[in-house]
């Protein structure tokens, strides 16, 4: 019985390290995902450039951009670039905003931009199924939001099977040991049949234990893969939708006169002065 309280000792950290270290990765501190921005001014078009940077590979970005030219207000509708709209993790990122086709002819002023980007996270894919022996991980990889409590107590219920399983055929063992040694005495069969009775209701006992455990885990981990498919499935239709922005018609020309460029930050939401 002494396996059997070390087992449950090591059981039970390993559950509370990971509770833990999920728990922990709930409570991270929301974060800017645009770094390294960069504005200029080639003939008609302002471009920025840009980097996507601390978000998942299978994360992805909604950006808008709006303008402040001297105090008014723009939300360009003749954007191109692989910056604006649906936006993969990466470097060099670029909007390119054709000034003339939404009515701005930009000679002078101060010109100032704002990227807007909204994170859209998408759970891991299909290949987390195999974290079925551990359901509390494996549900925490492929849901977006947090898991519920019941995936932490499959863990326990999953392990706590497999644990006493393992025990019980520790004691079964023992006592087909005892059995063997009777069995060698005389008069062996009848001193020695109820030690092998017990034995093998104990193994009895760990094949059923062990089984349902086994099978509570792929039945999680068949949950998995679904959502994990699931999500494979929403992260193809959305990588595939990733259109640029039609331009729209012209609108009439607002000239202006001017030119210099002044980076200017503002918190988590970043703002670059173009003047011209």
């Amino acid at each position: 019985m002494t396996y059997l309280n070390y087992f449950f000792l090591l059981l039970i950290f390993v559950l509370m390290s990971i509770t833990a270290t999920l728990h922990a990765q709930s409570n991270v501190t929301k974060i800017y995902p645009i770094s390294n921005e960069q504005v200029l001014k080639e003939n008609d078009n302002i471009i920025v450039n840009y980097d996507v940077v601390k978000i998942g590979k299978r994360d992805r970005l909604i950006t808008k951009i709006t303008f402040d030219y001297d105090g008014e207000i723009i939300y360009p509708t003749s954007l191109s670039g692989n910056g604006i709209g649906k936006v993969k993790p990466g470097k060099d990122k670029k909007i390119i905003w054709n000034t003339i086709a939404d009515g701005y002819e930009l000679e002078e002023g101060t010109l100032l931009h704002k990227i807007n980007p909204e994170i859209k996270r998408f759970g891991g894919g299909r290949s987390n199924a195999l974290w079925g022996v551990f359901p509390l991980i494996g549900h925490k990889k492929v849901n977006t939001k947090d898991t519920q409590n019941s995936h932490l107590y499959t863990t326990v219920v999953a392990w706590s099977l497999v644990g006493s399983a393992v025990a019980t055929k520790i004691v079964s063992n023992n006592i087909y040991q005892k059995y063997d040694d009777v069995y060698e005495t005389p008069f062996h069969e009848e001193l020695a049949q109820p030690h092998y009775n017990r034995a093998n209701a104990f193994h009895k006992t760990y094949v059923g234990l062990l089984s349902s455990g086994i099978l509570l885990m792929v039945a999680e981990g068949v949950m998995i893969y679904r959502k994990g498919a699931n999500n494979d499935r929403e992260l193809s239709r959305f990588d595939k939708g990733n259109k640029s922005v039609k331009k729209k018609k012209r609108k009439k020309k607002r000239k202006r006169k001017a030119l210099f460029l002044m980076p200017q930050n503002d918190g988590l939401t970043f703002y670059y002065s173009l003047n011209f």
